[in-house]
């Protein structure tokens, strides 16, 4: 187990640094914050054109946030009703404000503790209401839903024991590319259903479009339960050295 765990921890430092100088290499500065490269784009949206401009006097960080939670239930109430191309669309243009709220509160220095914690549990609930509206239209992934959800629940339940014992988990071994896998595999099965309806395309396509779904689903799940390790050895690691202190 040992060896595993350092090859792994080797993989993903190597990783987190070749992510680090190509993705989140800071690309210009805005007073005393730097800005990675959405956050260029971010900054031509809405200070490049008058309406961009409009909507940044008008909104704030948390205005953002508390859009984001009223909206939250459409893309729930889109699947359910079986408007998948309207539920995507909404999706991800809601997903959008995720973005603004963070740039707005670095740009109009609008961060606070209070933020950062309302704007994680709207993230959730954003999430939480688009899975139940999945699990509700499609049978056949409920079974791996459940399974990524308890472990879910075991990872922030246990998150919490380790701080209040004294140890702050690294946010390193989160295992924060789970829910990027377990979306895609979601995203997957809505074009699964999107290419079965139209009848110019073959049923031959449907099947690996499906089979991708299982595979970023089954991954998310993999990732969830690795975390879940590593923190684990982490605490156990702390735990022998402060005995040992």
């Amino acid at each position: 187990m040992s060896r595993f765990i350092r090859a792994t921890e080797g993989l993903r430092a190597r990783f987190r640094n070749w992510w680090t100088a190509h993705i989140e290499r800071p690309s210009s500065e805005l007073g005393d914050v730097h800005m990675r490269r959405k956050d260029r784009v971010l900054t031509w949206i809405f200070r490049g054109n008058p309406p961009g401009r409009l909507v940044y006097r008008l909104m704030s960080a948390n205005a953002w946030t508390w859009l984001r939670l009223f909206c939250s239930p459409i893309p729930m109430t889109l699947i359910i009703m079986d408007r998948i191309l309207a539920a995507c669309v909404s999706f991800v243009l809601i997903g959008l404000t995720d973005l603004f709220d963070g740039w707005f509160a670095r740009d109009k220095y609008q961060v606070t503790e209070w933020g950062k914690w309302f704007e994680t549990r709207v993230d959730w609930v954003y999430l939480l209401l688009t899975f139940i509206g999945v699990f509700v239209r499609y049978p056949d992934m409920r079974s791996s839903m459940v399974v990524a959800g308890a472990l879910e629940i075991v990872r922030a339940t246990g998150g919490t024991h380790l701080r209040r014992a004294g140890y702050n988990p690294d946010p390193n071994k989160s295992g924060r590319w789970k829910m990027p896998f377990i979306i895609g595999g979601i995203g997957f099965r809505f074009i699964h259903d999107l290419v079965t309806d139209i009848p110019s395309v073959p049923a031959t396509l449907a099947t690996p479009i499906l089979l991708a779904c299982y595979a970023c689903m089954m991954t998310g799940i993999v990732l969830s339960a690795y975390s879940l390790l590593m923190h684990w050895c982490a605490y156990r690691a702390w735990k022998r050295n402060k005995s040992a202190e």
